[in-house]
């Protein structure tokens, strides 16, 4: 339900360009740096996207980010699927903060999950 909620406010908000392809698309990795996604749209070596990124938690956060695609990489066995490797640019100190939070939170909750996962493995799937 809050996704739904944050999709409308997204879609409400204006874009800083008028003309725009809206692509939901959920990141492979992203940093300060950059991010890698996989996508079936077609891009070009170089070209520059405007990102909008939701951070999903307490409070969202709705960030625009800009990067430079790097990297275009076919996905084996799936044809119609590459993955990008975009590089932003133009990021304040903020906004870099923000990635970098989050990011680190869910890597912290990867490990969290792991160290569970070990735990019932260990014990035999049961306390």
């Amino acid at each position: 339900m809050i996704n739904a909620k944050l999709d409308y406010l997204i879609r409400l908000s204006p874009s800083r360009k008028e003309e725009a392809v809206s692509v939901a698309i959920e990141p492979l990795n992203i940093s300060g740096g950059g991010m890698s996604l996989a996508t079936k749209e077609n891009f070009t070596l170089g070209e520059i996207l405007e990102i909008r990124i939701v951070i999903q938690a307490y409070p969202s956060k709705v960030l625009y980010l800009y990067g430079n695609i790097v990297r275009i990489e076919a996905v084996p066995d799936k044809s119609d699927i590459y993955i990008l490797g975009i590089k932003f640019f133009g990021m304040s100190e903020n906004v870099r903060d923000e990635i970098l939070r989050f990011d680190f939170k869910k890597h912290r909750q990867q490990l969290i999950t792991r160290k569970i996962d070990k735990a019932l493995l260990f014990h035999g799937g049961g306390i």
